[in-house]
């Protein structure tokens, strides 16, 4: 392969990440240069524990989630995190925590449109293991 293709590539793939990154807002292009936001180079907990459970990885969601909640209890998306805590539980095998998980989402979020669903899957949960 040519010096010139192989050029052309990378230039390719970094316009690409360049566009990537300042579509999600990480990267800023200003008069100073192409400037970093440190801020979103990580990914959002909550969007890393959907990541997670997306991909089987049940524990690590867990622990996720669980630091998302403590760190950002108000986020739009606690609820969500309060809710797969229950389905990461169950994953796990450990129902009694599972049934704990959704109790919390049901005490602490009512008027969610999931709290029916809550309710049947604790049920299930909890007399498939009395």
């Amino acid at each position: 392969m040519s010096l010139g293709k192989i050029l052309g590539i990378v230039l390719v793939i970094a316009l690409i990440a360049g566009a990537v990154g300042w579509f999600t807002g990480i990267l800023k292009i200003g008069s100073d240069g192409i400037q970093v936001d440190a801020s979103k180079a990580e990914m959002d907990p909550y969007t890393k524990g959907y990541t997670q459970m997306q991909s089987l990885q049940y524990k690590e969601a867990l622990t996720t989630y669980m630091q998302a909640l403590k760190e950002k209890p108000d986020d739009p998306n606690a609820a969500t995190a309060q809710f797969q805590l229950g389905k990461c539980y169950a994953e796990l095998k450990q129902p009694d925590q599972a049934v704990v998980a959704y109790d919390t989402f049901i005490k602490n979020y009512p008027n969610d449109s999931r709290v029916e669903e809550a309710k049947k899957i604790r049920e299930r949960i909890a007399s498939l293991n009395p």
